[in-house]
């Protein structure tokens, strides 16, 4: 996020996600932060307020070299199943995850987003997009090598969001666009719920 100029969007997203919510009067709220590791900087117990998001907003270094989505995903379903004991099992929970959205091992990361579901947890992807001018998320090709019917490895070139994990994403570019973006998916996913 740092090297995409995105720390800024970031907390500007982390305040207006909060802010919805709390109005909303939603819940509880629970804020993570991760890269090669995830850890809870806010945990569900905790009122939020102002003074406690300027401390969650100190937790935030953006200086890991990796992000391992894998391991944020798996740590906030245990997260979620924690704070599950003491309230209504039937109730959905909503995960928002802001990120750059380049992430590895999708197949991994779509098991866990599956399992996510059976649980009740919705996870929905915000990728803050192309904030650096040079590449956006849109335009991005994965490479991998699959087997062809006569038995040869060959390179096969898609579209980076063609295997994203996270079946309920949104892409932003500017922070005056979250809201309407958010807005959509959630409306998607909820009618999609409600058909099902």
């Amino acid at each position: 996020m740092a090297e995409s100029q995105g720390v800024d969007i970031a907390f500007q997203s982390v305040a207006l996600v909060s802010k919805a919510l709390s109005q909303l009067e939603s819940g509880q709220l629970s804020i993570m932060k991760f890269g090669s590791q995830s850890e809870v900087v806010h945990p569900f117990e905790k009122q939020f307020g102002g003074t406690s998001g300027i401390n969650v907003f100190r937790e935030f270094k953006f200086d890991d070299t990796r992000t391992d989505i894998k391991k944020l995903v798996s740590k906030s379903l245990k997260v979620f199943s924690d704070a599950r004991v003491f309230g209504n099992s039937d109730l959905w929970q909503l995960e928002i995850v802001l990120s750059d959205g380049v992430c590895e091992d999708h197949e991994t990361i779509k098991r866990l987003v599956r399992r996510a579901r059976e649980e009740k947890v919705m996870i929905v992807f915000v990728v803050i997009d192309g904030l650096n001018g040079k590449e956006s998320i849109l335009d991005m090709d994965q490479a991998s090598y699959i087997t062809d019917d006569s038995g040869k490895m060959k390179l096969q070139v898609n579209k980076y969001l063609d295997t994203f994990p996270f079946e309920f994403y949104v892409v932003v570019r500017h922070i005056n666009e979250l809201p309407e973006m958010l807005s959509l998916i959630l409306r998607q996913y909820f009618t999609e719920l409600v058909s099902s």
